[in-house]
């Protein structure tokens, strides 16, 4: 495979949310799109299993505000991420699927999760990490507010992955959690979760348990 002559036409015929992130005869694929303002000097990406000691530069595509990386497939069943652009580390505004670490620090994650169904119960659990769904209206404010954030209405911002479907994943201590979903500002608890309690108010809410 000539990568340097395919990869760089591939990214060109899809929608670059596809693929930032995806694996393609062996290789794994990342790109990254600035708008004509920004044209970023360096565009860069560290890998968890690196110990993020290790910076990977991104190739620009001629004439095209379009940068990529091509490296290969890394023999592991998720990789976590993080770039660089100009000197600001950030997590990829092209992948599908970012979460927060429990030092704060926004990462990338690809494979992406499955498309949840009807007969999955949420929240998932998975090495400490939490993975919230929430699916609702296309192009909605949909925010996660629970015990473990004071229940705050505003801090964590739920990201549409896809159209209506909202994800916000988080590092969570082990106990009982209580929390719910804000759409629009109107309060709505966890539909897939049949764990339901009543709060103060008299509001139905979800809870759930991690050991």
């Amino acid at each position: 495979m000539k990568k340097n002559l395919i990869i760089p036409a591939v990214i060109l015929l899809f929608p670059l949310s596809l693929l930032s992130g995806i694996e393609l005869e062996g290789y794994s694929i990342f790109s990254f799109e600035s708008n004509e303002k920004q044209r970023p000097a360096f565009v860069g990406a560290a890998f968890e299993y690196e110990n993020y000691t290790k910076i990977h530069r991104y190739k620009k595509i001629k004439d095209e505000n379009i940068y990529y990386l091509v490296i290969n497939k890394p023999d592991f069943e998720k990789i976590k991420y993080r770039i660089i652009v100009d000197g600001i580390w950030q997590a990829d505004p092209h992948s599908l699927y970012n979460e927060r670490e429990q030092n704060g620090v926004d990462i990338s994650l690809f494979p992406l999760p499955p498309v949840p169904d009807n007969q999955n119960i949420f929240p998932l659990t998975e090495k400490n990490h939490t993975l919230f769904y929430y699916k609702g209206k296309p192009k909605s404010s949909v925010y996660l507010s629970g015990s473990f954030n004071n229940w705050d209405p505003f801090m964590y911002l739920m990201e549409e992955k896809r159209p209506g479907e909202y994800y916000f994943t988080i590092r969570l201590n082990p106990g009982k959690h209580y929390y719910y979903f804000l759409e629009n500002g109107i309060k709505i608890s966890d539909k897939r979760n049949p764990n339901l309690v009543w709060d103060k108010d008299f509001d139905e809410i979800s809870s759930f348990s991690i050991e």
